[in-house]
């Protein structure tokens, strides 16, 4: 595995509503092309030609579209551009702010404790409860639910939906 280059942030934000509207006209290859291209751009900060030519072909004028070509001959994503550095900013912004602290002890502001709990605050909570269980005190009955049985509702809900689905097609 690859040695992780110190100081690289190691993802970036995706936002859904972006993606889905910004590729509804490609097809389910071209979105793979065009999310791996992003991938590359977050990994090395460019593109390179030779890295557009060995994704792309002829036929990818949709995702050749969405990257610009720089006064460098670098190839880039404007948005991928603009998450990049929003993330470097913040990151940078934490670092300043973390550095101002002379008491690593008071690093929580007072108007976050609140927000952070007391320790002591779940003293009732018994810690020791098996976090499978839970059992249903309302009707004072003792329904147990574990995880396989949740893991085998979720697969019958999704074959349900697979059936109704293929039914509306």
């Amino acid at each position: 595995m690859a040695k992780k280059k110190k100081g690289k942030d190691p993802a970036f934000m995706m936002y859904s509503g972006d993606f889905l509207s910004g590729t509804f006209t490609m097809n389910y290859e071209q979105r793979g092309k065009f999310i791996t291209l992003m991938c590359i751009q977050h990994q090395k900060g460019f593109l390179t030609s030779a890295d557009m030519k060995s994704v792309l072909n002829e036929e990818d004028y949709l995702i050749a579209e969405k990257f610009y070509k720089a006064d460098n001959g670098n190839w880039y994503n404007q948005k991928m551009t603009d998450v990049i550095n929003e993330r470097k900013e913040y990151t940078a912004n934490r670092l300043k702010n973390f550095q101002k602290k002379d008491d690593k002890d008071t690093h929580i502001n007072p108007h976050m404790e609140d927000h952070t709990g007391d320790e002591d605050e779940d003293e009732n909570l018994d810690i020791n409860q098996d976090k499978n269980e839970i059992k249903n005190q309302d009707d004072n009955t003792d329904i147990v639910y574990n995880k396989a049985s949740r893991q085998e509702t979720l697969a019958n809900t999704m074959a349900d939906t697979w059936e109704q689905l293929t039914k509306t097609i």
